[in-house]
């Protein structure tokens, strides 16, 4: 059986001219940050989302919420929901914050990951039997973490990339099979045996002719192939490192033809 965290004995200590919490109420928190994290439904007529420093949990039907309020004092950064549906990871933001793993219904506090990011994690993945998770840390550092979260300790870790990641998966056909992806990047990573034990290898993914894009989305097909969207509109067939090939619209089509004339004319006006 899982132990319990005290929650008080996590609460870091007031700043100066801090309000202790038990001096107000929540009566109410606004809006729904998405930019890091989308709803997730945790059943037919409740979601969870993040909002500030809060994890929300809305009943559909009554109109009711639960509020979460983060511990390390920084905003909620992502939240994930294990595939038991009995455990939701918390990635907070703060100084040297941690990653609180809450038991539902009643959101006690049974795992806390400490040490994977300096600022805030960004995003996260829970293996596909289970067992493990994966972090990615805001900036400065954008480190990526792999944990057997049931023990509390990082397995590995690598820098993710020099800028903004958005997105971590782990692969759910391939063990030891990582996908990140963010601002101007898709990376491929493997958990791969070399002679100085198990590390992190990652393959940045190569866009040649195609431009250089954000990655928001992506999916794994069960071939090891990776369809991909991109700034322009086009989704991007991986394999390997490199495109394959390019799925665009008759609209875009016409598009790179009205640029491509409008190009040519003015070179020969010139």
């Amino acid at each position: 059986m899982n132990s319990i965290y005290d929650k008080s004995t996590l609460i870091p200590p007031l700043c100066e001219n801090e309000l202790p919490q038990d001096f107000h109420a929540l009566y109410h928190i606004f809006g729904m940050d998405s930019s890091r994290t989308d709803a997730i439904m945790l059943n037919e007529y409740e979601i969870l989302y993040t909002a500030g420093n809060a994890v929300i949990q809305f009943n559909t039907l009554t109109k009711r919420r639960k509020y979460v309020i983060g511990i390390d004092g920084g905003g909620i950064g992502c939240i994930r929901l294990h595939s038991d549906r009995k455990h939701l990871f918390v990635g907070e933001q703060g100084t040297s914050p941690a990653i609180y793993v809450y038991t539902l219904p009643y959101y006690n506090i049974v795992k806390k990951l400490q040490g994977g990011t300096e600022r805030g994690y960004a995003c996260m993945d829970i293996s596909f039997d289970g067992s493990k998770l994966c972090s990615v840390g805001m900036k400065p550092d954008y480190t990526m973490a792999v944990w057997d979260w049931k023990e509390e300790k990082i397995i590995l870790r690598a820098k993710a990339f020099g800028q903004q990641i958005y997105r971590v998966a782990f692969s759910p056909y391939e063990d030891g099979r990582i996908i990140t992806s963010g601002s101007g990047h898709i990376r491929f990573w493997t958990m791969a045996n070399t002679f100085t034990g198990l590390k992190l290898q990652g393959d940045i993914g190569k866009f040649g002719k195609a431009d250089l894009s954000d990655i928001h989305a992506f999916a794994e097909l069960p071939d090891g192939k990776v369809l991909s969207g991109s700034e322009s509109g086009h989704l991007l067939l991986w394999e390997g490192r490199y495109i394959k090939c390019r799925f665009i619209t008759e609209e875009s089509k016409a598009d790179n033809f009205n640029k491509e004339a409008e190009k040519n004319s003015n070179k020969g006006g010139s």
